[in-house]
């Protein structure tokens, strides 16, 4: 029981509000971008406004749990079948009704949900829409795109799915995760040159040299992420941290044949920190196109980068 409530946490934690970077969902493995239901706006930008205001519980009465609930059930019962072949339907009718019962029953998964929007502390972000997907077109069914803005931290992308059920729309936390996942990015041993150049970009670090270390960025990103903002935001870190010592490469997952995801645990001379890059092959060689540095704590969201045209 303990495995699936951990399963419960991290399910809510990455699909509520926000995505890792890892979990990036290619645009090769969905439709191009789609023109959205006229209705579908109101209704992403009213949960969002319910975050925004506090306003919680008005957030996760959108919600739909019980499709959530179905979603957790079915993959927790997908790994029993995995470990343990001789499972019977009779086993897997009554692990099911114990979930239901304990696990993802709706008042469970609602204050799990509560306890995860509380961590990622969405009161007080404005928002931009970047990007409507549809993934399937015999389902109402969309993927929304958006980036949240605080004072004083990053932008941070983040990822919304969202379902038509009967007459109303409802948040489904499921599905960005449940694609999300199924394109996640398969771990390969780090070619020479992607070793190569986070020690670089991780030298600019530990050397203070941040604008050296803001030139490693893709020219879109620096879009996104300006010199002065990089430049502030790495003092705040290491105002908080201390100066950054040593890194190690954790992760490394190929997502294309000139794209890799890149994971980084580091330690600071007053604290831990994580960081998930997304590397783009340039003319010019490796280049960040998607960058994410935090402190290590709980519930920590890490960010993914995304696109679109959308307000």
């Amino acid at each position: 029981m303990k495995q699936l409530s951990r399963f419960v946490r991290h399910a809510i934690s990455a699909a509520l509000l926000a995505l890792p970077l890892f979990l990036t969902i290619p645009a090769s493995a969905l439709p191009t971008q789609t023109e959205p239901a006229a209705d579908i706006l109101p209704f992403v930008n009213a949960y969002l406004e319910a975050l925004a205001a506090g306003r919680y519980d008005e957030a996760i009465e959108m919600t739909d749990f019980r499709g959530m609930a179905n979603y957790l059930i079915s993959r927790r019962l997908a790994e029993l079948r995995a470990a343990n072949p001789d499972i019977t339907p009779e086993d897997e009718e009554k692990l099911t009704a114990s979930f239901r019962e304990k696990e993802v029953s709706m008042e469970r998964l609602k204050t799990v949900a509560r306890e995860m929007i509380e961590e990622l502390k969405p009161q007080g972000m404005t928002w931009e829409i970047k990007q409507i997907l549809r993934p399937d077109p015999k389902r109402n069914a969309y993927v929304v795109n958006y980036q949240i803005d605080k004072p004083g931290e990053q932008p941070r992308p983040a990822t919304l799915g969202i379902e038509k059920i009967g007459p109303q729309w409802y948040v489904e936390p499921h599905l960005a995760e449940q694609l999300a996942s199924a394109n996640a990015p398969k771990p390969i041993p780090p070619p020479p040159s992607v070793v190569e150049f986070g020690n670089f970009f991780w030298n600019d670090w530990k050397n203070g040299d941040l604008e050296k270390a803001h030139n490693r960025l893709t020219d879109a990103l620096k879009q996104r992420i300006p010199l002065l903002a990089f430049l502030e935001n790495g003092q705040k870190l290491m105002t908080d941290l201390g100066m950054l010592d040593s890194w190690k490469l954790i992760f490394c997952g190929s997502v294309g044949a000139d794209r890799m995801a890149v994971s980084y645990e580091l330690t600071f001379t007053k604290g831990l920190g994580k960081s998930n890059i997304a590397l783009l092959q340039t003319e010019q060689g490796w280049m960040i196109e998607g960058f994410q540095l935090q402190r290590v704590s709980p519930g920590a969201a890490p960010a993914r980068p995304k696109v679109g045209p959308y307000k």
